[in-house]
């Protein structure tokens, strides 16, 4: 097992992949699957604030808002009060983990809007990802 945040040890060392906001597992599958499709936006903005080589930018993007007082969780996602795509279902019950594929798996209420945005028709029938990452951009 590795702890890390940094996402370059990640996808040069694990096969495997738990990604956890406030202690709470938001997603998990192969660092493949994580890396290519990522399903959470907790993932896609720790993936939007990695450095590019090559690019250069004056201030990396930074998840906005704070971290949850660990001391005093709240009782729903803890993630929504920092999330670009939070419904107000998000202040229920924490969502359950969904099935993406057979090792693939997400705890989100919008997981499948952020799949379906991230890959659209060009036209010619062929599915293409389009640019961006972060919900803003889907």
């Amino acid at each position: 097992m590795l702890i890390t945040h940094d996402l370059g040890v990640i996808a040069e060392m694990a096969d495997y992949v738990v990604v956890m906001y406030a202690g709470r597992v938001v997603e998990k599958g192969t660092a493949q699957e994580i890396f290519a499709n990522p399903a959470h936006p907790y993932t896609i903005g720790l993936m939007a604030s990695k450095p590019i080589v090559g690019k250069k930018v004056d201030r990396l993007y930074s998840i906005p808002g704070k971290v949850p007082n660990p001391v005093n969780m709240p009782n729903y996602c803890y993630f929504k009060d920092r999330c670009e795509m939070a419904l107000p279902c998000c202040d229920g019950e924490y969502p359950c983990e969904i099935s993406l594929s057979p090792t693939h798996k997400v705890s989100c209420y919008r997981y499948y809007e952020i799949i379906e945005r991230r890959v659209s028709d060009d036209g010619t029938g062929r599915k293409r990802k389009k640019a961006g990452l972060y919900p803003r951009h889907l």
